[in-house]
């Protein structure tokens, strides 16, 4: 049956007439309650954005792209209806839950922010133990790329990625057979590839550095992130080396600097490269660190009301500087992003760091959760940052005071698996703190 003008208004009159003798005996009490759930759902997503936004007064709702602005009773209506029509009527059968949790995929998903994500309460638990130090997965960090195809960051060491051959840049275009080069958002593709731990996925690649597609069976492991690892090198060299900014970032990278220099370490490399970011608060606490107590050292810019985006909240440093007597280089990539960016940002503004590598990827906006009673979360772009001297990180990246790209021969390589003596950018950036010893 085609779907023509005059099919489709005999099939509304059917259903309107349906609608009118049902009303009275189901469906009222069941709007009822839906519509007392949406109500309460839309008072406190009202009360939760109030908190970052601000909010002053309920405005109407504009449907610009449908040329009409309709109330916000009208819109709550439309909603509701929708969701009877298709939990009545569907041809292949929705329940209350698909059309909840689809309404809360969809809703975050429209907005076209790879970074503005609803979250399960089985993918909440899953980001969190990602973010807490261990999780189920291939051993990668990905995030959306320019292209809106979701890009490999980082291949962490000994994982089922990097014995599978995977690269940093390689591009995820299929997962099991199913195209994602068109998925919304990150998690989209991050829920079709995790599993059960020792269990296979097919996951396709294109490598655009050689031109190839690339199809590889991984089998899913536990991970677990070594955020932190140091060492001391020659003539007083300390290394430390962030993979991310996770909860406990600041505390393991003070510790890495007090036993530097405890060794006798005078300046320290900081390698942020691959570091897709993290936490903020804990690129501001290791950041406090270094700068003089009362110095700003981030500007977040909200969103108001009617989206101009004027309000604005500084961060100032809280505590006495801890290392004043040490020199440091920050060394960086293009896969250095977020929170790695804020941190790079604040030492080379207040000039405590020389920075050595390549410009920085360049997201500079702040996500916040919000995680609702039965443990499901949102995950959405609330601000955007500002270094001290007022740039914006987003969309820029944070560039090197000294630039050095990669050698192409290992432009695909974590630099942790670079052979010793063939890293350029940390030969650069030991050349550069020694001469900062030395002066």
């Amino acid at each position: 049956m085609e779907y023509n003008n005059e099919n489709l208004q005999k099939l509304q009159e059917q259903l309107a007439q349906i609608e009118a003798a049902k009303a009275k005996k189901k469906n009222r009490r069941t709007i009822l309650v839906f519509a007392t759930v949406v109500v309460l759902a839309c008072s406190l997503t009202w009360f939760f954005t109030d908190a970052y936004y601000r909010a002053q007064k309920a405005q109407d709702i504009n449907y610009g792209s449908l040329g009409e602005v309709i109330t916000d009773e009208v819109a709550l209506k439309k909603f509701v209806d929708q969701f009877q029509m298709l939990k009545n009527y569907y041809y292949f059968g929705a329940t209350d839950e698909q059309l909840m949790q689809g309404a809360m995929y969809g809703m975050a998903a429209y907005l076209g922010d790879p970074y503005t994500t609803y979250f399960s309460k089985e993918e909440n638990e899953e980001f969190y133990g990602q973010m807490e130090g261990s999780y189920v997965g291939i051993g990668v960090s990905v995030s959306m790329s320019e292209d809106k195809i979701v890009t490999i960051l980082q291949v962490f060491d000994d994982s089922p990625a990097a014995k599978a051959g995977v690269c940093k840049g390689d591009k995820i275009i299929k997962v099991e057979g199913q195209d994602v080069t068109n998925a919304p958002d990150t998690n989209a593709v991050v829920n079709l590839i995790k599993g059960d731990e020792g269990t296979s996925v097919n996951v396709t690649f294109y490598r655009p550095s050689t031109g190839e597609t690339l199809s590889k069976d991984i089998v899913r492991a536990k991970i677990t992130n070594y955020t932190v690892t140091y060492e001391m090198k020659e003539d007083g060299v300390g290394y430390i080396a962030i993979n991310s900014f996770d909860a406990t970032v600041d505390q393991q990278f003070e510790k890495a600097m007090d036993a530097l220099i405890k060794q006798g370490a005078k300046g320290i490399i900081i390698d942020l490269r691959d570091n897709g970011g993290g936490y903020l608060q804990q690129s501001l606490n290791m950041a406090n660190m270094f700068v003089e107590k009362g110095k700003l050292l981030l500007t977040l810019k909200f969103a108001d009301t009617d989206g101009t985006g004027n309000s604005k909240e500084n961060y100032n440093s809280w505590s006495k500087t801890k290392y004043e007597d040490v020199e440091i280089v920050i060394l960086i990539n293009e896969y250095s992003a977020s929170a790695s960016e804020v941190f790079t940002g604040i030492m080379k503004d207040y000039k405590l760091a020389t920075i050595v590598g390549t410009t920085t990827f360049g997201k500079g906006i702040v996500q916040s959760m919000h995680v609702f009673d039965d443990g499901s979360a949102l995950k959405f772009t609330t601000s955007s940052y500002f270094t001290p001297g007022g740039y914006e990180i987003h969309g820029n990246g944070i560039a090197p005071d000294v630039d050095e790209p990669i050698d192409p021969k290992y432009e695909l390589y974590s630099p942790a698996v670079i052979p010793e003596g063939c890293d350029n950018q940390l030969n650069k950036a030991l050349e550069v703190i020694k001469g900062m010893i030395n002066e």
